[in-house]
């Protein structure tokens, strides 16, 4: 007997698609002809999947099925010849990547229909052997981990623009808390008797000043939603190059930032006697506190409206010059309270007046920065000869221009804001969207505040005094990992922002080394922008990882361990309750700092509405873990036993921890879906704008001139569009 082998892959449309194993036998009958031609005929018919049932239940019922089936011919059309020599060119795809994990089978394995027509594909395309499986199988693991080590630690075209943005917004930041740490610098020092030389200091004064800073900052963190609401809506106004709605959008969130400024000022100067008391505070304690709230108020308006010119200069990508704002008045700061405090002997009143003015102040140069024109300013020569014409004035006329243009010929968004569009104000239908907005992040605010007050309200009351110094210093420790995280978190939100607006982020030769094609999305239903915003996001999240991964090692360290809780506290229980608790830290930095970058992935994509029910929901979580530790140690209490300081601290962070696990579930499950309004680049680059569910609309992006997708109901090369 003598054999031949022919296999083929058969269109639906026209002949049968299975592989069909014929011998030229000698001793072949008719009815055994009859049997292959029935499969042939339901083949032709259109019915391919019934053909190639068939065809297996004849292949593997038994002797006399599989007779009839090695008895059959197969005559081949020139159509099929040439299909069947497209099948067997050189494949385009890299040599080192195995048949099994390309392009074909990831379209083939997402198409979504034709199981079996997957199943026959992957078996014929799969190793040979065993060990060739686990060799590319290896190959393939090695290959991933040195693109996370390179995606993790190497550079990016992307780094220059993400250092840009988040190093100023990192030192702006960081000044905020400072503005308040002057104040408590110099009110520590008032005496208790200015006639007496060498007098011990006063404690009133700074924990009236303590406790007033409590009510400011939890005001200030509850419309710093603001800020956040109004970076994306300029940003994508900003990358369209329509400054016109960008001027509109920032109006409006200046008439609402001022209108409720005024409504907090006038509610905290009322309540702050009652506010005070509850907080514990009574007699001169009160007194100071309520002279430095009803003074400070007076700037509450100017503090929300630069909320809201700082979230402009995000949507512009420009942090460093509300940087340089900020650095300058925070030295007028300094100045000024040393000034009121001692010479003038003003007491809290002039701690309170001096940052209450800095803080005006950076709203008036933010918002020149933003109203002056740039067709309006004199250049260098007219400016030049100004001075020489001054006379005495000459040298400050010099040093205001250069203050002027220091401050305004850098910034990118120089004469945005159009006065006009102050004078009218908006309706409640234009401001929706930003109440909205806002109104979500509050959501998102208050839930975390919620959690780390019950936190640390389960501190102070089961471990005393020891446990709540170690609570306070670990969540400076944690706070501090969290700033420098939240300045990545800013320059995603600018970034993904204008990516989704239009502004092009990477150009054509930097996309090569992210691992995108040039023309990656001809055939997308996902525009080019979304592409960018997804680059940037992923670039991102590698960073944080990698700071994440930083602080995970320096709080594990006997530096961040030992070393830094030396500094904050010469006791020794707090120190080793310290200890312990940078250990539980350090476990969760890297997953601390993916959810912060994350969050502003998903702010600048304006995706608020599943910020809120996340966080609501992770926070609910949290609480629930508390209570049961609550529980435990109300138990243990009443058994007679004592809770050791360290044992509260590391339980209660524990519980905290709950809240970082489940806002990291909840945002890398948005980030890693297609829903997401950033969707995955597999999601992106693997789908085409064709509606119709053809096989064929998967790989249209990626194929030679001449190559034919397997399976696919065309039957004629696919060509580039």
């Amino acid at each position: 007997m003598v054999s031949t082998r022919a296999r083929g892959w058969c269109r639906a449309s026209t002949w049968a698609f299975a592989p069909v194993s014929t011998t030229c036998c000698a001793s072949a009958t008719r009815g055994q002809l009859g049997a292959y031609e029935s499969i042939s005929g339901r083949c032709c018919s259109g019915s391919w999947t019934n053909a190639l049932i068939a065809t297996q239940r004849l292949r593997h019922g038994g002797a006399s099925h599989r007779a009839h089936l090695e008895t059959g011919l197969l005559v081949r059309s020139p159509r099929q010849d040439r299909a069947r020599q497209a099948r067997n060119r050189p494949s385009p795809y890299p040599a080192e990547r195995h048949p099994v994990y390309s392009t074909k089978r990831q379209y083939l394995l997402t198409s979504g229909k034709n199981r079996m027509r997957r199943q026959v594909w992957k078996a014929s395309h799969a190793p040979s052997s065993i060990r060739q499986r686990a060799f590319a199988q290896t190959a393939l693991l090695m290959r991933s981990i040195r693109t996370t080590l390179q995606q993790l630690f190497g550079r990016s075209p992307l780094d220059a623009e993400i250092a840009r943005l988040a190093l100023p917004a990192l030192g702006a930041l960081a000044l905020d808390p400072l503005m308040t740490l002057v104040d408590t610098l110099f009110v520590a020092r008032i005496p208790l008797s200015w006639s007496v030389v060498n007098s011990a200091p006063d404690p009133a004064p700074l924990a009236g000043v303590g406790l007033s800073t409590m009510v400011f900052n939890f005001s200030i963190i509850l419309f710093h939603a603001l800020a956040i609401a109004t970076t994306p809506i300029v940003a994508r106004a900003a990358a369209r190059g329509d400054h016109a709605e960008a001027s509109r959008a920032l109006s409006r969130g200046l008439w609402l930032a001022c209108s409720l400024g005024i409504v907090l000022a006038v509610t905290i100067a009322l309540t702050c006697p009652w506010l005070l008391t509850k907080l514990g505070a009574k007699g001169s304690v009160l007194y100071y506190g309520v002279a430095y709230i009803r003074t400070r108020v007076l700037a509450m308006p100017f503090v929300v409206g630069s909320m809201v010119l700082s979230g402009a200069f995000r949507g512009y990508r420009d942090t460093a010059t509300p940087f340089r704002v900020s650095f300058s008045t925070n030295l007028l700061n300094f100045f000024g309270d040393a000034l009121l405090i001692f010479p003038l002997r003003l007491h809290v009143i002039g701690a309170a007046a001096a940052t209450a003015f800095a803080q005006i102040l950076t709203f008036v140069c933010l918002f020149a920065v933003l109203t002056r024109k740039r067709a309006g300013m004199t250049t260098a020569s007219e400016r030049e000869t100004q001075e020489q014409r001054s006379g005495t004035d000459g040298y400050w006329r010099h040093l205001c221009g250069r203050l002027e243009r220091w401050l305004l010929e850098q910034s990118p968004a120089c004469g945005v804001l159009d006065p006009e569009d102050l004078r009218r104000p908006p309706t409640l239908s234009q401001i929706r969207p930003l109440l909205s907005a806002g109104g979500l992040v509050t959501i998102r605010t208050v839930s975390i505040l919620m959690t780390l007050t019950y936190a640390t309200s389960i501190t102070a009351y089961y471990g005393g005094a020891v446990a709540s110094s170690s609570f306070e210093i670990l969540r400076q420790v944690w706070v501090m990992t969290a700033m420098l995280c939240d300045s990545l978190s800013v320059a995603a939100q600018s970034m993904v922002a204008s990516a989704l607006g239009g502004a092009k982020l990477v150009t054509e030769e930097q996309s090569v080394p992210l691992g995108v094609p040039v023309d990656a999305t001809v055939h997308s239903p996902y525009s080019a922008a979304s592409v960018q915003a997804r680059l940037a996001a992923n670039r991102i999240v590698y960073l944080s990882i990698s700071v994440g991964l930083v602080f995970a090692v320096l709080w594990w360290s006997p530096l961040g361990s030992q070393v830094i809780p030396q500094l904050f506290s010469p006791n020794a229980a707090v120190r080793e309750a310290t200890c312990r608790g940078t250990r539980v830290i350090a476990l969760m930095a890297p997953l601390n700092a993916i959810t912060w970058a994350l969050d502003g992935v998903a702010i600048g994509a304006m995706d608020y509405a599943y910020i809120a029910k996340a966080i609501f929901c992770a926070s609910a979580t949290s609480m629930f873990a508390l209570e049961v530790i609550r529980r435990q140690f109300a138990a243990t209490l009443a058994s007679g036993k004592t809770l050791a300081a360290q044992q509260v601290v590391v339980h209660v962070w524990q519980g905290l921890n709950v809240l970082m696990i489940g806002r990291a579930t909840a945002m890398l499950w948005r980030f890693m879906m297609p829903q997401s309004r950033v969707p995955p680049l597999r999601f992106q680059l693997g789908a085409t704008a064709d509606t119709d569910d053809s096989p064929a609309s998967g790989l249209s992006a990626g194929l030679d001139d001449n190559q034919t997708i397997p399976g696919s109901s065309e039957d004629t090369p696919k060509r580039r569009q």
